[in-house]
């Protein structure tokens, strides 16, 4: 093995050295990976069509540094070549889950805003309070705003 490796290499190297191939030739019948970091993912589908290259959503991350569906990473580094048709997976932002504020709301309605953001009520026994009408929430937890 380790002789099939050397041939290879010292070949890579003369052929590069003594420009044995014509100029052009390694980069022929190849396209060039655009950068898709920052871009919304309509954008970067439209710039790998544009190149001829396969985009794949490999995923979503919650996020708050960017916006919903821009894309945070791609697998194939802006500049590298690649054959036509050739797939770059991109990782794209996602919203981050923040848990509204149901504080001072009747128990269904602080269920369906819950259940709009993909949460679940959990109530608690009922307590008498001078400051909160009977019926409606007086605390939540985890608190208004937390990232779940």
């Amino acid at each position: 093995m380790l002789t099939s490796v050397l041939t290879a290499a010292g070949t890579s190297y003369l052929l590069d050295r003594y420009k044995i191939l014509p100029e052009g030739s390694e980069t022929a019948g190849t396209v060039v990976v655009p950068e898709l970091k920052g871009l919304l993912e309509v954008d970067a589908r439209k710039n790998a069509e544009a190149v001829q290259i396969a985009l794949l959503v490999a995923g979503r991350e919650p996020t708050e540094e960017q916006k919903d569906g821009t894309v945070l990473r791609q697998s194939v580094p802006a500049g590298q070549r690649v054959p036509p048709n050739h797939p770059v997976s991109v990782v794209l932002a996602q919203e981050a889950l923040k848990v509204p504020a149901i504080t001072g709301l009747p128990i269904g309605e602080a269920t369906l805003k819950l259940k709009e953001k993909g949460f679940e009520i959990k109530a608690g026994e009922s307590v008498p309070s001078a400051d909160v009408e009977n019926g409606l929430i007086g605390e939540q937890s985890p608190a208004a705003g937390s990232e779940l």
